[in-house]
């Protein structure tokens, strides 16, 4: 399979783009200039910024999924737009060449439209609404952008990502997060099984450890 990884350089795309490679899959990155340094060797290398749709679209050419660990990079009210216009782009790149999944990250106190939340998620979505409200409504308005395509998205929702590798032990939920947790390893092994899975799409499972 050949994939695109976008947030190549972050705690989730660097190990996305690791366990694919190990996988043996066809890895490309897109990166920013400043981030280069920091990639592994057999990647394919596509160079640019966030609001270049050109370099976005040439990335995305002949490809056979998109896995995205992009996110709110501070919590300051410009990252909505920043967000929702990267995807934008990454969207419209993917619809015009044909490319149709899409798997991105997100957070278990995203709220889609119209979704029920429980009383823990509740907590949750108060906690995140007074530490990060920037980066929550970033993370919602991204959500909605992505469902509004014709694309074969799927949304991972994570509790706290914790350093660690694979260990096979995460569990998928469409009400409710198992758990407060999960390693970062398990959140890309997750995300590069979603992209050539069908059970997942036009979904946003709660990934966390199991209990």
């Amino acid at each position: 399979m050949r994939i695109v990884v976008f947030g190549s350089t972050g705690r989730v795309g660097g190990s996305i783009v690791r366990q694919a490679l190990d996988a043996g899959h066809e890895v490309a990155v897109y990166a920013r200039p400043a981030s280069v340094g920091r990639l592994p060797s057999g990647v394919e290398l596509h160079v640019g910024e966030l609001d270049d749709a050109e370099a976005i679209a040439k990335s995305i050419k002949h490809t056979d999924a998109v896995l995205s660990g992009l996110g709110p990079r501070r919590n300051t009210a410009d990252q909505a737009t920043m967000l929702v216009g990267a995807y934008g782009r990454i969207c419209r790149a993917m619809a015009e060449a044909g490319v149709k999944r899409l798997v991105a990250i997100s957070g278990s106190a995203t709220r889609l439209p119209n979704e029920p939340v429980s009383f823990s998620r509740g907590l949750i979505r108060t906690i995140m609404k007074i530490l990060g409200r920037h980066m929550l409504r970033a993370n919602e308005a991204a959500a909605v952008e992505i469902m509004g395509t014709e694309l074969d998205w799927v949304l991972v929702r994570p509790p706290r990502i914790a350093d660690g590798g694979p260990t096979g032990n995460a569990v998928a939920d469409l009400e409710a997060t198992a758990s407060m947790q999960i390693s970062v390893g398990d959140v890309a092994r997750f995300m590069l099984q979603a992209a050539s899975s069908d059970t997942w799409i036009h979904k946003a499972p709660f990934v966390a450890a199991a209990p």
